[in-house]
């Protein structure tokens, strides 16, 4: 009789749990769109799958503040299982709209999902989960703001040395998202000390977070001048310069990518990308990789923009054999090679007689 209480209330606190545990999972895997369900990896959804995805969306956000009030406390769950189920279906409904990314960003949960970020108490499968949950919270206006406004680049900035290299390419890729989605976000990320902490990541050692603070770099620095000055600021030019001769060719491209977005500004207030990059930069706009030559040929092209002086230095390294191997090979967009080109050699006789000897443009007819 003694065994009995417990083996009697035991079973009822299983059967909870595994209840608990089925609603999140049915619910992450209902939002997964029809291409992405399994058996379905290089298909295209069909009309009928389409149209039943949509009114599948459309009967979820009616019922969105339902689901959220439910679903959401269970991220609070003392089983490490029900709590990650349920941040991965929140995860998936805030990817799955707008409406459906505002409405999990305002049920309550962001403050608890910035505090498993920052504990060293939860399992690191929970804080990864947390943190693609804010991920695809960031990706939608609303979410975005409601997430600013619950103190979500303090938490990043402040909890960021204490992360897994996992966890930094999470965090990092959050504060790319922030700072793509607007002029707006990208100050913000600024002033919380975005720049500085994605420019010291780029002495890591582990290739995700190297390719994610460079396209970081990249996304704060296209918006306006000032940023660009800012991302200067940090020594990110001095950062990027090794690792455009990285193995990797994605850490190469996202490097030049963040030239490219910090030298575009150049004719201006803004940075100019270094004399001393020309010759790598001509080098690598023969790399064999697509992103890598095209990325190399737009920070030709900016440094093209900016004078007669810095279009004659670029000649002089050797810029128009690698912008017409470029060109004529088709790597990547042949857009930026040949605007290189035509600045060039529209600054004056000389160099237009320079681009025609290198075979960038037909000879003119004879008079």
């Amino acid at each position: 009789p003694g065994n009995e209480g417990p083996s009697a209330v035991l079973p009822v606190f299983e059967a909870y749990q595994a209840a608990r545990l089925q609603v999140v999972q049915a619910l992450a895997e209902l939002v997964v769109p029809p291409e992405q369900r399994s058996g379905a990896e290089g298909k295209v959804p069909s009309a009928t799958d389409a149209a039943e995805y949509r009114e599948l969306l459309s009967a979820l956000e009616n019922y969105a503040p339902t689901l959220a009030r439910a679903v959401g406390p269970l991220c609070f769950d003392v089983v490490p299982g029900v709590q990650l189920s349920a941040l991965v279906s929140l995860s998936r409904l805030a990817r799955s709209s707008d409406k459906l990314s505002g409405t999990v960003a305002g049920a309550s949960v962001l403050p608890h999902v910035l505090s498993l970020l920052s504990s060293q108490m939860v399992k690191k499968e929970v804080r990864v989960g947390a943190a693609g949950m804010l991920l695809q919270v960031l990706r939608k206006e609303e979410g975005c703001r409601q997430a600013l406004e619950a103190g979500v680049l303090a938490t990043l900035i402040d909890a960021f040395d204490e992360f897994e290299p996992e966890m930094k390419t999470l965090a990092l890729w959050c504060l790319g998202t922030l700072a793509d989605s607007s002029l707006a976000g990208a100050s913000a990320v600024v002033d919380a000390g975005g720049a500085r902490v994605a420019t010291l990541c780029l002495g890591e050692l582990q290739l995700p977070v190297l390719r994610i603070a460079a396209s970081v770099l990249a996304d704060i620095a296209k918006h306006e001048a000032e940023l660009a000055v800012a991302v200067v600021g940090c020594g990110a030019l001095e950062a990027l310069a090794p690792l455009l001769s990285s193995r990797d060719p994605v850490v190469r491209a996202q490097a030049l990518r963040a030239l490219a977005q910090i030298g575009k500004w150049g004719m201006g207030a803004g940075e100019r990308i270094p004399a001393e990059m020309h010759p790598t930069l001509v080098q690598l706009a023969s790399d064999p990789d697509d992103s890598v030559c095209q990325n190399a040929a737009t920070c030709l092209r900016e440094v093209a923009r900016y004078d007669v002086g810095e279009a004659a230095k670029l000649v002089e390294a050797g810029a128009l054999r690698a912008l017409l191997h470029a060109l004529v090979t088709g790597r990547g967009s042949p857009a930026p090679a040949a605007m290189a080109l035509g600045l060039i050699g529209g600054y004056s006789e000389e160099l237009a007689e320079a681009v025609v000897e290198a075979g960038g443009a037909p000879p003119p007819p004879p008079r």
